[in-house]
């Protein structure tokens, strides 16, 4: 993968999967992940390494896959008592100024540190998955970034080689990913030393753990991270599991969280923000009339550079700090819309409720999985035969994962840059209806083709028998007969024992005119057509000039 797409993924929008590896022929096919997993008595481990910036030390293709095999080696250990399936773990190696950023970005620190975590999912996420496609799906752990500069730096402090420290950093880095946090409390913090020292020791690694060696040291995460802050630097740690959240180290951190404004945990510390923010709440809580906001995201929560700006992360952390919960109502599945937030000030933990594939997979109190529909095998293979005929671009998504005969640009993209699922290549229609279950289906091609061909037709064939929606211009999607995201707010408020008269709904697409109609207050955003408009109670700003701030300053904040 060329740096100059390396440095926009990192810089722009954030997207820290390296999907273009996967996407570009260095992804294992179905047929090779059957081979690996047969008689497997561990989990099994892919581990993807790229390379950023212009790290000091040198680096050949022999220190690389080192470095690799050290990772897998490292992540079994780590997911010992985990379900038996692959895993897929992602590895960046860069340079200060690269980490810098990033620690600058994700934690309000900007100085460089030794290592970052990106978790993708929890252990509950993976266990929620479908255990027919555990198999065909590699479960995500998230992505690792480390500073080989800082690594040097610190192997000369400790006294050993630049690889020692690697391996130190490797471990440390997999816990967080795995949801250990040291900041949490001391118990905590003896809890990750342990698993330090045993995953060390059992690799033969003749190395001090980093939790261990900072109570000599004075520093878990290397002088750089921990000389204090620079002036009006506010750290954005917050007081939870930390999962689905970067993960670095400050040992003031906890002093600071007790002074800061408000660290903000939308429906117990499931919807966090990468940030702390102050604000200020002027409605009492007697007279609020909103006790749940669900929010849209593309056009809505995301901006046209497909990011949360900071105005909104401070309104909604206002918000739920007042006592409102937060939902994402979005038609991506589960792991592309909590992806899509990290390119903003927010991200998302497995506890937190959701509506995704259009109220196809819904997540209610705790982040527990409910019920949920899907379409009738006969307009899955229909579907798919009109896309081999066609040639026109077709994903089944099965819920948090999906399928398709091929891939190609148009599915590249979906997965790059709309953050959902890559599609595992069937290649027959057989094929697609011996996999499981699919949920819902997305064509994708020019807008022209969606409006002129493919909706008239689908419209015409599946009347009342399943739904065609569409919430962008280039997509198509057909659901299950009956399903929207009104549908799938009726079922995620009963669960969390909400009245749906009290949700405030924001969106701005065709899918959110029925999420309109099933609350009790809602808000259709300025870049919406007249069409959607229409339905609404109320019209505020674009997703460009905060407009769900708006919202939330008129109905909640």
């Amino acid at each position: 993968m060329a740096m100059a797409t390396m440095r926009s993924a990192f810089r722009g929008a954030m997207c820290l999967r390296v999907r273009t590896l996967r996407a570009s022929g260095r992804r294992r096919t179905l047929q090779e992940r059957l081979r690996t997993l047969v008689g497997a008595s561990e989990a099994q481990v892919e581990v993807e390494v790229a390379v950023d910036g212009q790290p000091k030390v040198d680096l050949d293709q022999a220190s690389v896959q080192r470095l690799a095999s050290d990772a897998k080696a490292a992540a079994k250990w780590a997911l010992q008592g985990y379900p038996i399936r692959e895993y897929e773990l992602s590895v960046v190696l860069c340079d200060d100024s690269t980490i810098q950023i990033l620690n600058r970005d994700w934690r309000g620190k900007d100085k460089p540190t030794d290592v970052l975590s990106f978790p993708l999912a929890t252990r509950e996420e993976w266990m929620q998955e479908p255990k027919e496609t555990w198999d065909e799906m590699p479960a995500m752990m998230g992505d690792l970034v480390m500073s080989l500069d800082t690594a040097q730096m610190q192997a000369e402090e400790r006294g050993h080689g630049i690889w020692d420290e690697a391996r130190v950093l490797l471990v440390h880095g997999i816990l967080h990913l795995l949801g250990y946090d040291h900041e949490i409390s001391e118990s905590e913090a003896k809890e990750m030393e342990q698993e330090e020292r045993r995953i060390l020791q059992a690799l033969g690694w003749n190395v001090e753990g980093l939790i261990s060696a900072s109570s000599s040291q004075g520093s878990i995460h290397g002088n750089l991270e921990n000389d204090g802050d620079l002036p009006g630097d506010q750290p954005p740690q917050d007081a939870g599991s930390g999962q689905g959240n970067t993960m670095g180290t400050d040992p003031q951190t906890t002093g600071r969280l007790a002074q800061a404004d408000v660290t903000l945990e939308m429906d117990a510390s499931s919807f966090l923000p990468t940030r702390t923010f102050a604000f200020t709440s002027t409605r009492a809580s007697q007279e609020r009339l909103v006790d749940l906001v669900a929010v849209d995201l593309d056009g809505t929560l995301l901006n046209s550079n497909s990011s949360v700006s900071r105005a909104t992360a401070k309104a909604l952390a206002a918000a739920a700090a007042s006592g409102v919960r937060i939902a994402l109502a979005t038609g991506k599945a589960r792991p592309a819309a909590h992806n899509a937030l990290r390119t903003g000030y927010l991200s998302v933990s497995g506890g937190a409720p959701g509506i995704f594939l259009q109220g196809l997979v819904v997540h209610g109190m705790g982040g527990t999985l409910l019920p949920g529909e899907y379409l009738p095998s006969s307009i899955v293979q229909r579907a798919f035969d009109f896309a081999k005929e066609s040639g026109i671009s077709l994903s089944g998504f099965l819920g948090d994962t999906a399928i398709c005969l091929q891939l190609d640009g148009n599915l590249k993209e979906l997965h790059e840059r709309y953050h959902e699922p890559l599609a595992v290549e069937m290649h027959s229609v057989e094929k697609v209806l011996s996999a499981p279950r699919v949920k819902k289906l997305l064509f994708m091609a020019e807008p022209e083709t969606i409006t002129q061909e493919l909706r008239p037709h689908w419209e015409q064939a599946l009347a009342g028998v399943a739904e065609v929606t569409q919430a962008v211009p280039t997509m198509l999607e057909i659901l299950p007969f009956g399903a929207s995201k009104g549908r799938g707010l009726h079922q995620m408020a009963d669960h969390m024992g909400i009245s749906t008269g009290r949700v405030l709904a924001i969106g701005d697409g065709e899918n959110d005119i029925e999420l309109f109609r099933a609350a009790g207050i809602s808000c259709a955003m300025s870049n919406a057509s007249d069409h959607v408009k229409s339905f609404a109670d109320h019209v505020v700003a674009s997703n460009d000039e905060d407009g769900v701030v708006d919202a939330l300053e008129r109905f909640v904040l």
